[in-house]
């Protein structure tokens, strides 16, 4: 199992104020010894990077994207595996498959998301590198909303089932008419997999859309089944691993059972090491109760959110999630993922 680390909205960069924040973190990530990285490749990208302040160019699609100076630096360096979290310039990173989706703008996501695949596979060619591209925590997408009894009619099983074959079949056919000693991967992203189990009256794609799309690989955002759904940090280290270890090892369980034979991935998981916790908890074990778990279940890849903090409990105070913290030393998570490598 490959351990690594995402990037992302950081509020923060190291060295500071350097102004070159993507490949900051792509170094700091790479420097420590991580050969496996996810990164977002988006319309968004002035956000997903806000402490970048110049760019190259001007890019109108994923591809020119790819090809800035700043991205393709950073894929250039000798990464083993480079997960992407891409969403279209062509649709952009709303939901727009939910409202009256038409068949030119299926067409216009197929042909981006194929136009990047190929460019990956022609571009590296040489490399034998493995390229993820996915959604972001999906569940949230199908209920248009991070409230978790939100109803989700039957119409958006059928269009969210479009959107995400959509794509699986673009990087298909650029699989198949691209020469290349890389791979390129579809992963479809689940983060409510705990409470589909539990309610399954609630739409979730682990309960509605399984039967309906084959991914190349199946990405669990896994909060709900290590944080969240656990009492947060009420408990100690012994309750929250006890509580832990039979909801993350049955939701993994359920993965398995909805998608038979697709490998699954820890496309994202993290411990705010800030204030909020409660003393004596050890960030380094948590992570080693849920890297245990995951390596038992053959998991392919553990990646921890993330390299600087995108959230803050104050203006200045990150909340921790963080593998480098501002002051570019290394967090206690990120040493402890350090030791996984």
């Amino acid at each position: 199992m490959r351990a690594g680390v995402a990037h992302s909205a950081g509020k923060y960069t190291w060295p500071v104020a350097s102004g070159t924040q993507f490949l900051d973190g792509c170094n700091a990530v790479y420097n420590a010894g991580f050969r496996t990285m996810k990164f977002y490749c988006t319309a968004a990208y002035l956000t997903d990077y806000p402490l970048e302040t110049a760019w190259s160019s001007a890019p109108v699609n994923l591809t020119q994207l790819a090809q800035t100076t700043e991205m393709a630096a950073g894929l250039a360096m000798n990464w083993h595996t480079v997960m992407l979290t891409a969403f279209t310039f062509a649709n952009g990173t709303t939901n727009w498959w939910r409202v009256n989706p038409t068949t030119a703008a299926y067409a216009a996501e197929y042909a981006e998301i194929y136009n990047l695949a190929a460019h990956l596979l022609s571009t590296y060619n040489g490399t034998g590198r493995t390229f993820i591209l996915q959604n972001w925590e999906g569940d949230w997408a199908f209920m248009d909303s991070f409230t978790v009894d939100t109803y989700v009619s039957r119409e958006m099983v059928d269009r969210y089932a479009a959107f995400l074959g959509t794509r699986q079949r673009a990087v298909s056919d650029a699989r198949k008419a691209t020469a290349s000693d890389c791979q390129i991967l579809m992963a479809v992203e689940l983060n409510r997999v705990v409470d589909a189990r539990l309610y399954p009256h609630r739409r979730r794609i682990l309960t509605d859309l399984a039967r309906r799309i084959t991914p190349d690989l199946i990405s669990f955002s896994a909060y709900d089944a290590t944080i969240v759904d656990q009492g947060s940090w009420g408990a100690n280290l012994a309750a929250w691993t006890a509580a832990t270890t039979p909801v993350f090892t049955k939701a993994l369980r359920a993965i398995q059972l909805a998608f038979p034979g697709v490998p699954i991935q820890i496309g994202e998981f993290g411990f705010p090491e800030g204030i909020e916790l409660p003393p004596g908890r050890d960030v380094g074990a948590m992570i080693a109760v849920v890297h245990s778990i995951a390596l038992a279940a053959g998991v392919t890849d553990f990646i921890y959110w993330q390299v600087f903090d995108n959230e803050e409990t104050s203006p200045g105070v990150p909340r921790g999630f963080y593998t480098v913290k501002p002051d570019g030393t290394t967090s206690v998570a990120g040493a402890k993922m350090i030791a996984l490598i």
